[in-house]
């Protein structure tokens, strides 16, 4: 599951979200197969995880270098400006 920079924003899941997790979860028991899945935060992962999964990731790349940045911008007291920003 691709996690997606609004979503992680907003880390509440969707009911469709939940659905097709519930789906996939069932496909992976009944064809023997490990199921994981990646999650935007640690109160996602809270939601989503289950007895016999085994794999789950929380946070990103994506994410853990825009944290960075926004801290080392809030600590250097500059302001945040969007690329091509005249």
């Amino acid at each position: 599951m691709r996690v997606e920079l609004e979503k992680a924003r907003n880390p509440r899941l969707r009911l469709e979200d939940v659905a097709a997790i519930a789906r996939v979860r069932g496909a992976c028991r009944e064809h023997g197969t490990p199921m994981g899945i990646g999650c935007a935060s640690l109160e996602q992962a809270r939601e989503v995880i289950q007895p016999g999964d085994q794999l789950l990731l929380v946070g990103s790349n994506d994410l853990a270098i825009a944290s960075e940045a926004r801290r080392t911008v809030a600590a250097l007291g500059a302001p945040l400006v969007a690329p091509n920003a005249p």
